[in-house]
């Protein structure tokens, strides 16, 4: 028996054969994975990326592959056993559910093989976080696809920090997730200045919707519940509140939306270099009038639009490079400048929403480096954006702020006081 073990191992070494086997936890290699004779041999991962599962029953042998650059579903197919005529067959039920030209790279794929004729049975391909589509040999040989749904349990996870240097940097030291955090300073930029008023020592509380699956794995975010952020001493916060007709916002403490007129900072891990009023012209080398706030940071970083509005002007000017101009009601206009490029499909006329890209930092017209330089006026006059108040977009009244402080009530009871359990019988008067 150890002659035949010794020839056969002396077989592949000559032809080249790469072998990976996991045999009581250690690894040698092998390039096709056989079900006959395998006995309690369990393969955990194999060539090219390939995870394989074999059950100790040898009914089924399962591949799980992470789908790479260039893939196509008909060659994973065609990879797995599958003759060209089935192959088609099977891009054809599940194209019944999804375009196939739309899977993800990174996608999940997972094939299902009988024991016997090692022949594929079923596989599915899970297209978003929550949602795997199946696709099933049937007896008579032809491919059926249903789509399934994968339960997500909802909780809320609370995350509190002190700020040393930066919200992003003790926000992200704390675990908050990036994309959460990129949420809170959204709804803080309408009235906080990061780059000036943020202090060591500051604090902050946030309160969000987790989506996990049954093994406890993130696997989406949902929205901010509550954010309070205290700065100086002063403590600000925010509350998500839908309002009797269904429509879901952030309100401060009395009531008055969180979301302003326009954004004091439409863009996100800037510094301010220079700021509104007389200064000396870096390029030009005399004093003149700055009705701006520039703020410097990397070529290509994202400009959002202040507010609402229409673009009334974009273009190109020697001395503001790639700008564009958008007005907003209540008699106020915003101008971005020296921008890198414009995104795509922003043009004269068209209707931008207050949080939306518009542009990128550049280095444009007449600008010594990389910096947004970002004008706001009222009735055709230059305002300085860093001192002014805009004015809440909306502000409860009657019983819709008396509806408000009852769940408002509720959210620092039942999460904040008593830390975070699951949501209950007040689901409903807090959440949509």
């Amino acid at each position: 028996m150890k002659k035949i073990f010794t020839i056969l191992l002396i077989f592949i070494f000559f032809s080249g054969i790469p072998l990976f086997i996991v045999i009581s936890g250690k690894a040698i290699n092998l390039p096709f994975i056989s079900k006959k004779g395998m006995g309690e041999v369990e393969i955990k991962e194999a060539v090219g990326g390939l995870e394989v599962d074999a059950p100790k029953d040898l009914e089924t042998l399962a591949v799980n592959y992470s789908i790479a650059a260039g893939d196509t579903l008909f060659s994973l197919l065609l990879n797995h056993g599958l003759s060209r005529e089935e192959a088609q067959s099977a891009v054809n039920a599940f194209s019944r559910r999804h375009d196939p030209r739309k899977i993800r790279v990174g996608s999940q794929f997972s094939a299902y093989f009988s024991g016997e004729q090692n022949s594929l049975t079923s596989f599915f391909i899970q297209v978003e976080p929550t949602k795997e589509i199946w696709v099933v040999r049937e007896e008579e040989g032809r491919f059926s696809s249903e789509e399934r749904i994968k339960a997500l349990l909802k909780k809320q996870t609370r995350v509190d920090g002190a700020i040393d240097s930066t919200l992003y940097g003790a926000a992200l030291q704390a675990g908050l997730p990036l994309n959460t955090l990129s949420e809170l300073i959204y709804l803080y930029s309408f009235d906080v200045d990061f780059q000036r008023e943020i202090q060591t020592g500051d604090t902050f509380s946030v309160l969000f919707e987790d989506f996990t699956d049954e093994q406890g794995k993130r696997v989406k975010l949902g929205d901010i519940i509550y954010a309070g952020l205290t700065i100086n001493g002063k403590k600000r916060e925010i509350y998500r509140y839908t309002t009797e007709e269904g429509n879901a916002d952030y309100f401060d403490y009395s009531g008055k939306s969180a979301r302003k007129t326009l954004l004091k900072t439409p863009i996100h891990g800037a510094h301010i270099t220079s700021g509104y009023g007389m200064r000396v012209s870096p390029i030009l080398g005399y004093s003149r009038f700055h009705p701006a706030l520039d703020f410097a940071a990397p070529e290509g970083t994202p400009v959002f639009t202040a507010g609402d509005g229409l673009v009334k002007e974009i273009g190109y000017d020697d001395v503001y490079g790639r700008y564009v101009r958008i007005s907003h009601a209540n008699g106020y206009s915003t101008l971005y400048a020296h921008l890198s490029y414009y995104v795509k499909g922003l043009r004269w006329g068209a209707r931008v929403v207050q949080g939306s890209v518009i542009g990128f930092v550049g280095s444009t017209g007449m600008s010594t480096g990389p910096h947004l330089h970002y004008e706001v006026l009222y009735q055709g006059k230059h305002i300085n954006p860093g001192v002014l108040n805009f004015p809440p977009g909306k502000t409860l009244k009657g019983a819709e702020l008396e509806r408000f402080k009852e769940a408002r009530s509720l959210i620092k009871l039942e999460y904040l006081e008593k830390g975070c359990p699951e949501f209950g019988k007040f689901k409903k008067n807090i959440l949509p």
